[in-house]
Order: C-alpha cells, then structure tokens, then sequence
C-alpha cells in the first residue's frame, strides 16, 4: 500500500492532496488549513493534528491499511465536473439582473 502523507499545518487550498488521490493513493492532511477543502471525505483520506506526533503515527497506519481512495470520492473535482459548475456559475454571474414586480 502507499499513501501520500503531508500534514501541513499553511497549507493554502491542498492540490497536491487531489493530484494524490487522482493516483490513486489515499492522502493524509494537516488539521487547520486548506487540507480540509480538499480532504472533505473518509474515502479521499484524513485530517491529523501536525503537531500531534501520537496522532500522525497512528493516521499513517490507519491510512496504509485502508488500501486505495474510492475514485468516485474525487469525481467532483475532475475536469469534466469542474467545467459544468464553472458553466453554470459564468451563466449565473453573467445574467441580466432579476426584474422585481413594482
């Protein structure tokens, strides 16, 4: 088994956390920053106390013995997904203001 360990405790929005599972290798985030934007699911990986080296042992064990992250954990963040919210944010965003009944 492998898995991709860095618990950053400034981590901005954790892109490496998603390159990671995209490989399929479960991840392992610091607490308190940007990894839990990208860590928000069990199946991607978890969240760990940087500070907390009885905590970080133990989530590396649990990660490596929990095998390969659920690819559909990460489906939200693929391209094709992305591209679809993306569009439907810039209609949003680029509509003609609402008219109110006077």
């Amino acid at each position: 088994m492998a898995l991709f360990v860095m618990p950053s405790a400034t981590e901005g929005f954790g892109i490496v956390y998603l390159e990671a599972a995209a490989c399929g290798l479960r991840v392992l985030g610091g607490t308190g920053d940007g990894s839990n934007d990208a860590i928000q699911d069990a199946r991607v990986g978890a969240t760990v106390d940087p500070d907390d080296l009885n905590a970080l042992l133990t989530a590396i064990e649990a990660g490596l013995r929990d095998g390969r992250v659920d690819p559909a954990a990460i489906e939200a963040y693929r391209r094709p997904h992305f591209a679809t919210v993306a569009r439907l944010v810039l209609t949003e965003l680029t509509a003609p203001p609402a008219r109110r009944p006077a």
